[in-house]
């Protein structure tokens, strides 16, 4: 009896071969179960994500919250051994959460708008208010200048007045040299 039959021989490489499929599926169902990137906050108790996400939004880390609860969301929606309707809860907190991040995002990106239309109101506000100052400082150089010209006026006036009397004065004085007859004060031969 000294060779082993054929078949035993196939039987054992045919159960080696199906160990090392079964264990390569084994080890391929583990390590896909390894790369999944689970949220650290995936627990059986919904208050912990929970805290988990209030804290990242109290950091002001919004986007980091709203890529927890879509893991948390994606991680839910996969899972098949929980009661349905703890899951369902748990799929809805988690797409309400998300739907607030995502508009607390958008309204924290318009207050950032805001803030640079603000800044730059503050900006012209400034440049106006220096531009209104020195047009100040102009209108009061030209009321001083106008002062002055109101009294130049003034002092032409008064010289007209002062023209026009001595004109009347040399009038009489002419007609007094031209007719000597009549001399203030005395009366008319006439």
């Amino acid at each position: 009896m000294g060779a082993k039959p054929v078949f035993k021989r196939y039987e054992n490489i045919v159960y080696f071969a199906c160990c090392i499929v079964i264990g390569l599926f084994l080890s391929g169902c583990r390590h896909a179960a390894l790369l999944r990137d689970l949220p650290y906050s995936i627990d059986t108790n919904e208050k912990k994500y929970l805290i988990a996400t209030q804290r990242l939004v109290s950091d002001m880390d919004f986007q980091s919250a709203e890529r927890e609860t879509q893991r948390i969301l994606e991680y839910y929606s996969g899972v098949t051994g929980m009661n349905d309707i703890i899951l369902s809860n748990y799929i809805e907190n988690t797409r309400i959460i998300s739907n607030l991040l995502t508009r607390i995002m958008e309204d924290e990106k318009k207050k950032q708008a805001f803030i640079r239309e603000i800044r730059l109101k503050e900006e012209k506000i400034t440049a106006l208010t220096l531009t209104a100052g020195s047009l100040k400082k102009k209108a009061d150089v030209q009321q001083e200048q106008l002062a002055d010209m109101e009294k130049v006026v003034e002092k032409l006036k008064f010289l007209e007045n002062e023209k026009n009397r001595l004109q009347k004065q040399i009038e009489q004085l002419k007609q007094i040299d031209l007719n000597p007859d009549k001399i203030i004060g005395k009366p008319d031969p006439a």
